[in-house]
């Protein structure tokens, strides 16, 4: 089931925001810090049961109004909340469903725990839960359905226990507990009745009559069990004639298959040879018969693991190829990444990548660009300027005007010889003088009206081109400083690049224009290297996995080769993965050889079944041969009969003799009757009965106690063992899965999760890849405690079908580059069959994923607003 369309009118930040077209793999949604990624978690944790009344979601603006459209098995359906109503899901035909039922029927605290995973949900479950019993809730949810009942079952089997002990002790011995006095109500009974029978003298004649005639009895009775045993023995002859001709049948086949020399005919063997023989092959043929019983397991264990050889041993050379093409290939690429290397993959891991950042690089590579950048702005101006500084220069020569102030003092020369004339002109009356003092006057005005303002203008113009002289000066000195300075720091880069491309082996010179893109090449290089060389150590793992398998059956085939005559063909230097057809066809000989022991076996454990399971038919053949292996004894008994009729014949004979046998102890048995009946009427009859009756009232009184006591006995003992073999299945079914996810996320330091030793601490104990085992998850790192809960969280979902959308929330911050690398791998995985929200503000969580997946979702949530975005826009935006 998966998300198709989410629209919010109304819910905490989110006001009117339409997701349409939402992927039903993977779906990464990028924000920063308040951007209303918690916001959209509480929305999908609460959207399946409603959303609660209480603080712990967001308030809506007007009134909570939310729209979502799922596909499931095919069928769409529409869910509609409104306020803080039940969610109402009505499907394609109209008709209105229950969202319990969409969402797989998952209570609310299995779902919000399991498919909506913030990090708080990742911490230790004493405290995400408030108080025990919620904490018992939490760790049955993360280890199955009834899971945590089994914590109370040794209570219960101890309750069982104490109370059977209670009744009659730990051994159900008569003389103790609650059987104690019932016991002793039996015993004291007894004595009365034995004390009232030897009260009269008649009664002990009687008596000691009674024992002759019984003696007699007993004598007729043990011969009449000795025929009738005898008779017993025949019949189970004649019913089982012809599974004993056959045992001898598969018998004599065997001992053909183990004789390794060739026997002569019987004729011309005298008897003593031929019993020596007959001897020589039974133990043979003993000795192989142990051989298989010993090594059936195996067989049979080899037999199941045939097929799974096979095609492991297939894969493993279908993997070996792979590995080899695939280093072939990178050595072609690492060829034509440099022609200089001559042992490429060698050269390729003495590259120390780790000691080169690439954003480092890319940051001395843009600061390169930006220096040389600038130094050549800088040299621009530097000509600029020393340009303005000659055209200053030139015009500074080519100035030439008479200053201002000489002008003035001309002038006002000048005009005071006009009033010097002017006043002559009254004393001496010449009128030609008024009008000379006039001229002089017109022509100081004249003059300092033409040269005096002209005179100003080119002094300001020199005090202007003087200062602008002085300030390109300085200008062009701070830039001589700038340059230096840049220059300085330009060679320091060049420097530090330098030794980057000596790191990685680079000897060209315009390394500067690919060094960059070279140093991602090496590093994917080293890394499929890497990833090769694991692969090739695993492939190694396995071949050697398989030689211990193949070995074994090579061993199996030749210690068989030594009871028996068959020729196989196996030989010490085979190569057994490349010839494990040969080696299997050998094996096909000892399965044969196995079958007809197994069928020998069969028939002759059914004989020695039917041998055993009766005491009267154990009794007989011990008194035939006092002899404990009963089987050889009926064996021998069996020669003794030429044919089934011979057989027959001495039934019949030995019917006839226990006939007479019987009724002679008829006879007998009537008179012992009439003197018992003697006996009871001289006896007290009295106490006899009052004896009588306390023994059996104590006797069922013992037999209510004796039951009740096996009942809790019983139980006691069952409920035990339930709890021995819940706790193997919860660690091998139920926390494999989980052993494995953590395994994967922590690059196989982890490699086994188990429960707590005692089942009520409600913790896990995890295992390292060196054998340390910490046994709490307190003792866990912060990180490695995310790690182990988020592998148990995503083992259960896992196992709930069909599956649901999960919703991740900024869950594996505490990840370091490795493990969120693995983790991110595995959630790819997982969105092949679930639909996976992460909510993240870390760009490198979303470069891993642009790595793995070319089929995930990314979306840009800003301040509640959401759009589509490219991973690397949507990294460059959170790395702001």
């Amino acid at each position: 089931m998966y998300y198709k369309k989410i629209y919010i009118r109304d819910f905490g930040i989110f006001n009117n925001q339409n997701l349409e077209g939402i992927s039903k793999n993977l779906v990464v949604i990028g924000g920063k810090n308040r951007a209303g990624k918690s916001t959209f978690l509480k929305l999908l944790r609460y959207l399946p049961f409603g959303l609660p009344k209480d603080n712990s979601i967001p308030p809506a603006v007007d009134n909570y109004y939310i729209e979502a459209e799922l596909k499931k098995a095919d069928k769409k359906f529409s869910l509609f909340i409104d306020g803080y109503a039940a969610p109402k899901v009505i499907d394609d035909d109209q008709q209105e469903k229950s969202a319990s039922e969409l969402f797989n029927n998952l209570d609310q605290l299995s779902y919000q725990h399991l498919f909506s995973i913030s990090l708080n949900e990742l911490q230790d479950l004493a405290k995400i839960a408030k108080g025990k019993k919620k904490e018992k809730r939490l760790y049955s949810i993360l280890l199955g359905a009834g899971f945590s009942e089994l914590v109370k079952v040794p209570e219960i089997a101890d309750k069982y226990f104490n109370y059977a002990k209670s009744i009659g002790g730990k051994l159900g011995d008569p003389t103790v507990a609650s059987f104690k006095p019932y016991y002793n109500q039996i015993r004291e009974a007894e004595e009365k009745r034995d004390q009232a029978l030897l009260e009269v003298d008649e009664f002990r004649q009687k008596n000691k009559d009674l024992s002759q005639f019984q003696n007699k009895l007993n004598s007729k009775r043990r011969e009449i069990e000795k025929l009738e045993n005898h008779y017993i023995l025949i019949d189970l002859l004649k019913n089982n004639y012809s599974e004993l001709k056959e045992i001898v049948n598969l018998s004599q086949k065997l001992n053909k298959v183990i004789n390794k020399n060739s026997l002569q005919t019987s004729s011309q063997l005298n008897n003593s040879e031929i019993n020596a023989e007959n001897t020589g092959l039974q133990t043979n043929l003993d000795q192989f018969l142990i051989f298989m019983e010993h090594e059936s397991k195996k067989i049979r264990k080899f037999q199941q693991k045939e097929e799974s050889l096979k095609e492991r041993i297939k894969n493993y050379l279908l993997q070996e190829d792979k590995i080899e093409k695939s280093k072939q290939q990178l050595l072609s690429e690492l060829e034509n990444l440099d022609t200089s290397w001559n042992n490429g993959l060698q050269q390729l891991e003495n590259i120390k990548v780790d000691l080169i950042k690439e954003k480092d690089i890319n940051q001395k590579l843009k600061k390169y660009r930006d220096l040389n950048y600038d130094i050549e702005k800088i040299e621009s101006e530097l000509k600029n300027l020393s340009y303005k500084l000659e055209e200053n220069r030139q015009e500074l020569e080519e100035i030439d005007f008479k200053k201002p102030s000489l002008i003035l003092k001309q002038s006002y020369f000048v005009l005071a010889l006009s009033f010097l004339t002017l006043g002559s002109s009254f004393w001496i009356n010449i009128e030609q003088l008024k009008y000379f003092s006039l001229v002089l006057a017109l022509t100081a005005f004249i003059y300092y009206s033409s040269n005096y303002r002209s005179s100003k203008l080119e002094k300001q113009r020199l005090s202007k081109l003087e200062k602008e002289e002085q300030l390109n000066k300085n200008q062009l000195q701070n830039k001589e400083l700038e340059l230096k300075k840049k220059t300085s720091y330009l060679e320091q880069v060049r420097a530090d690049l330098n030794k980057y491309a000596k790191i990685l082996g680079i000897s060209e010179a315009d390394y500067l224009s690919f060094i960059d893109s070279y140093l991602r090449e090496v590093r994917d290089k080293k890394r499929r290297y890497r990833e090769l060389k694991i692969k090739k150590e695993e492939n190694q793992t396995e071949k050697q996995k398989l030689k211990m398998n193949l070995t074994g059956i090579k061993n199996l085939i030749k210690e068989s080769s030594s009871y028996c005559s068959l020729d196989f063909n196996t030989f010490a230097g085979i190569d057994l993965i490349e010839n494990y057809q040969i080696l299997f066809s050998e094996f096909d000989k000892i399965k044969e050889l196995k079958d007809l022991t197994e069928e020998y076996r069969k028939i002759k454990s059914q004989l020695k079944h039917t041998l055993n399971a009766s005491d009267t038919v154990k009794t007989a053949l011990f008194e035939l041969k006092q002899d404990r292996d009963y089987y050889q004894t009926f064996i021998g008994f069996y020669h003794k009969f030429t044919s089934q009729s011979a057989v027959e014949k001495k039934k019949e004979s030995l019917s006839v003799q226990i006939n007479n046998l019987k009724q002679e102890k008829e006879s007998l048995e009537e008179k012992i009757t009439t003197v018992k009946n003697r006996i009871n009427a001289l006896s007290t009859s009295t106490k006899l009965e009052s004896a009588q009756q306390k023994i059996d009232l104590a006797q069922t009184g013992l037999e209510k106690q004796a039951q009740s006591y096996a009942v809790n006995k019983s139980v006691s003992f069952i409920l035990k063992k339930l709890r021995s073999r819940m706790i193997e299945k919860a660690e091998t079914e139920l926390l494999k899965p989980a052993s494995d996810i953590l395994s994967r996320i922590t690059s196989h330091h982890y490699c086994d999760l188990k429960t707590a030793a005692e089942l009520d601490q409600q913790d896990f104990r995890v295992v390292t890849e060196n054998g340390r085992q910490f046994n709490s998850t307190k003792e866990l790192s912060r990180g490695s405690l995310e790690q182990l809960f988020l592998a148990v969280r995503l083992s259960r979902i896992k196992e709930i079908k069909p599956p649901l959308p999960l919703v991740l929330d900024d869950s594996l911050v505490n990840f370091d580059q490795n493990h969120l690398y693995n983790t991110a791998k595995l959630l790819v995985e997982l969105a092949s069959r679930h639909q996976i929200f992460i909510l993240t503000c870390h760009p490198q969580l979303i470069s891993f994923i642009s790595q793995l997946s070319n089929a995930a979702q990314y979306w840009k949530l800003d301040s509640g607003q959401f759009e589509t975005a490219s991973p690397k826009k949507l990294a460059a935006y959170l790395k702001e």
